[in-house]
Formats: C-alpha cells, structure tokens, sequence
C-alpha cells in the first residue's frame, strides 16, 4: 500500500481498523475491514486528512481535513493553514463537514495532540483550536454547527480526556497560572470550567475513568507521581511512595521572572538559587529545545522521553552546586499564546528568539549577586542552536557554553531535510545569517560540543562541521567534544544521559571557577 501508515484505531466491536495514509502532499483515511481484507477509502481529497476517531457505536469516523493553502514563506516551519472535521458513514462513505475553521490557526493545536478530535456524549465532537491566540478547547455537534469553547481563553489547555461515560472532559492548562499545569474539568456540553488541582505544583497526563482521574502530580523538588484524583472532592492518593533517598531537602523552589528584550517582548524565566550562598557567584542561562516547548516553575511533564525531566534535574543540580541557574522560556515557545509561538523572524527566518537569551544575560548582569564574567549557556536541539548562537555573538556577555545537538547551520539543516526542494537563494542567504557559522569570527568562550552520531533529527555532521570551523579560526577558542555513539536525539540509554550530565557539570566546575561562599556543605 502506498504512503506511510499511520494512527491506527481499532472499531469498538474489533472489526474494523481505521488508518491514516500519508502520501506526503497530501492523506487519505481508510478502514480496512479483518472479514473481508478490504480497505475503503473515506471522502477522499487533495487535503491532508488525519486522526481518525470512531464513534462509540462504530457506525461513524470522524477525521480532521487540512486542505491545500499557499506557504507564505519557504523557511516558516508552520505556515498558515486552516483546518476542517469531517464525519463519515463508516458503511457508506458519505461525509460531510461539521466544522471549518473560520481562520488559517491550524497547525500546532491539531500536531501535538495525541487525539485531536474525540466523541463526547450528546453526539458532539471535541477538539483544540487557537482562534483566540489560546489553544482552547472546543465542542461542536457532528451533524454540523456553532463550536462552543470548554476552557476559558488567555491560557493554553491541553492532554483533553473524557470520562468513562463522555459527558465530562479532563485536561491540563495553565489558567491563572501561566508558569504551571493544573487539571481541570469541564461538564460536557455546557459546563463552566472548574480546576481540580489548585496549587503550587504541577500536574499533567491526566487518564480519565468516571469520577477518578490517574495524574502525574509534581513539585518543585518531587518529579512526577502517578496520583488518583477524586474530581467530586478533589481528594489525592498516590500510587506510589516517594523514594526515601530522594534528595528534595538539597534542591529549590524556583522564582518566576519576567524579563523585556530590547524590543518590547517580556519573556517568563525560572531563577534557581541556594540563599545560603553569598558574593557574587556564576551564574547558567538554559535555553530550552523545540521550540515549542515551555519549562515550568516545577518538574515538568515527562514528555518527550523525559528529556525535559533531565534538562530540569541538571538545574537543580548546579543550583546546588552553588550557581545562580535561570531557566528562559523564549519567544516561539509554548504556554503563551499563538502569536508568542509564531514571533516575526524566528529560527532560520532571522533567530529573533535569540534577543531573549541577550536579554536575560543582561538581566543576570546586573544582578548583585551574579559575577558578569562568569555568565554560561547551555541547552539541547534548538537549546543547542541558541548556545552556539549566544558564545558567536556576544563574547562580552558568555563566558562558556555546553551545547548539545545543535543546528549550526540552517541552510545545510533545511537541505538535508528537504533536498529535492528548490531552495529560495534569498531566504538561504538569511538561514545562513541566523546561524551560529555566520557569526563565528567573534567566538571566544570555551564549549563543551555533545552529539549523538545516530540522529536523526539533527545530524551529527551539524556539530562534526562547527568543530571544524571553529578550529580553523586564526584565534580558535577552547573547544571540548562529546561523542555519543549510537545514540539518537532524545539519548534514549540512561548511560548516555550521566556521561553528558557529568561531563557537563564538570566542565561548567572547571569554566566557571571563582570565589562562591556557601554558608554549608551539600
């Protein structure tokens, strides 16, 4: 069968198995029928249709319908784009739209969720939507008609699960409380919005039965422990016990911070810092990867693959090691809002992002308790882009960096993603100029390079390239290098993870050294 296979859902009486086949340009729905080993192809159209959810009696599917827009710009990695749901008689065939997007909003809303389109009692169809800047979720009957929103606007709800019974919905937001998750429920149709776990922690992946609701419930110094909810009474039991060797009396509460860049846009940071410290002390800025992804004042979700419970460990742990730590969640991130995700000249398009990691080692400077020239970077995948981008533009403010798989080059990152492409020379030209390479004859500061020679999404011949740039500089800086053989982009062996943790903490140990006063030992 052509095409790349993809979401399979199995029907209700087992019968049946709904698919996707993606074709590259475009997607078809299929159901494929274990009696007859047939397929049949659902209103099939030069769309890009996906996500394919039965009803609870197997009679019907619905499924979401990208049509065909223009791409504005070549290097815009989300382009504008509308979206439809569409229903479908799963005997017959016929369809129809119940929903079409008023706007061109789909993208990131529909993408990240594990099921985007879901049926809800009353007949009606529940799925995410940024029509008001806000990832909000919705309910719209499948016959067709008005969506009605389910979450309150001017935050961001995601991970949406309905109950056993499909009259009330589950999902995660960040509601009154932009820097955290929080589980919240709604009736279904026609509930007000109701949080379930108010709070200083976070909470996330939330796995609904009728009245109990199974969560991962986080703190600031405890990662996440599967937890039942009571949704009536909002009584918490965990299933497991913390470990007795936990160290959460060694780590910190994380402060929220607000920083304006240059240009007027104010950015939310995490400030990690022991108060038994005194003098002027190091100080690391983390620059999370993505860039669709938001760092929270607390562990944060395991997904994807826990890389962000190892990013949040490895703050914790040079807080404690006496540095002043302060976590960035820059422009084209998630958690506020569309038009902060999809900011003017982001990435390749000019790295507008990067005011934000100049704007907080700014803000550390003028700090009293931070030495201004002993101010580092680090970060992962797009983390690792604005690394190298910080130590080859500002050699006055960085002092050292560790930069793990970082694109260095967009022009080579965007070719080699798309090579039959007939690439704009102009907007080549600008990748270029928003990469590390194009700024390299101002590099000073050591790096601790890492990359795993089995990745996927960002070569290793990205890194394998800088190194040799870097070392035929006529002033080459320090330069230290990590090989991870056979790893892939998330370091899936928990091996590979503490040679890069240490070989990092160590190098900032080495780096960084100066007078730190702690009032004891840890």
């Amino acid at each position: 069968m052509r095409g790349k296979l993809r979401s399979p859902r199995w029907s209700p009486d087992g019968g049946k198995v709904a698919f996707v086949s993606d074709r590259g340009d475009h997607g078809l729905v299929g159901i494929y029928t274990v009696d007859t080993k047939s397929v049949a192809w659902i209103a099939p159209g030069f769309g890009s249709d996906r996500a394919p959810a039965w009803s609870p009696d197997g009679a019907r599917i619905a499924f979401l319908r990208m049509p065909p827009d223009p791409v504005k710009s070549t290097l815009d990695p989300e382009p504008p784009a509308r979206f439809e749901i569409w229903v479908a008689d799963a005997n017959t065939g016929k369809a129809h739209a119940a929903f079409r997007s008023a706007d061109r909003t789909a993208g990131h809303a529909q993408d990240e969720e594990l099921w985007p389109v879901q049926w809800a009692a009353e007949d009606l169809l529940v799925f995410p939507w940024e029509h008001d800047n806000w990832s909000r979720l919705y309910a719209v009957p499948a016959k067709g008609g008005q969506a009605t929103p389910l979450s309150p606007s001017r935050c961001e709800a995601r991970t949406p699960r309905l109950s056993g019974t499909g009259d009330r919905l589950f999902y995660v937001a960040n509601c009154g409380d932009l820097d955290r998750s929080h589980v919240w429920s709604v009736q279904v149709p026609g509930g007000k919005p109701r949080i379930l776990t108010p709070g200083a922690g976070i909470e996330s992946g939330p796995a609904a039965g009728i009245r109990q609701v199974v969560i991962l419930a986080a703190t600031a110094r405890q990662a996440g422990v599967p937890t039942v909810l009571d949704s009536e009474t909002g009584v918490t039991r965990p299933l497991m016990p913390g470990a007795a060797e936990w160290p959460a009396s060694l780590l910190v509460d994380p402060e929220p911070v607000a920083i304006r860049a240059r240009d007027g846009v104010e950015i939310h940071a995490q400030l990690f810092h022991r108060s038994d410290v005194s003098g002027r002390r190091p100080a690391v800025i983390y620059v999370h990867g993505g860039p669709a992804r938001q760092m929270l004042l607390g562990w944060p979700p395991y997904a994807p693959g826990g890389y962000y419970h190892r990013a949040y460990a490895m703050n914790q742990h040079l807080a404690s090691k006496g540095h002043l730590v302060l976590s960035v969640n820059f422009r084209s991130g998630t958690g506020y809002g569309r038009a902060f995700r999809l900011a003017p000249g982001r990435g390749p398009q000019g790295a507008a992002e990067y005011q934000d990691v100049a704007a907080a080692a700014r803000y550390l400077r003028g700090r009293s308790d931070v030495d201004p020239s002993r101010i580092a970077v680090w970060g992962g995948s797009y983390g690792g882009y604005l690394t190298a981008l910080a130590l080859a533009r500002d050699p006055a403010l960085f002092a050292a960096g560790v930069d793990i798989h970082g694109v260095h080059d967009w022009s080579a990152a965007l070719r080699t993603e798309e090579p039959d492409r007939a690439w704009n020379a102009a907007d080549m030209r600008l990748a270029v100029a928003s990469s590390p390479i194009f700024s390299l004859g101002h590099w000073q500061a050591p790096v601790l390079i890492v990359h795993g020679d089995h990745d996927a999404r960002v070569r290793f011949s990205q890194s394998l390239d800088l190194v040799q740039r870097l070392e035929t500089l006529p002033h080459p800086p320090d330069v230290e290098t990590l090989l991870v053989p056979d790893e892939v982009h998330l370091f899936l062996r928990y091996s590979s993870w503490i040679s890069i943790l240490e070989r990092a903490s160590d190098f900032f140990d080495r780096r960084l050294r100066g007078p730190t006063h702690a009032a004891a030992s840890r």
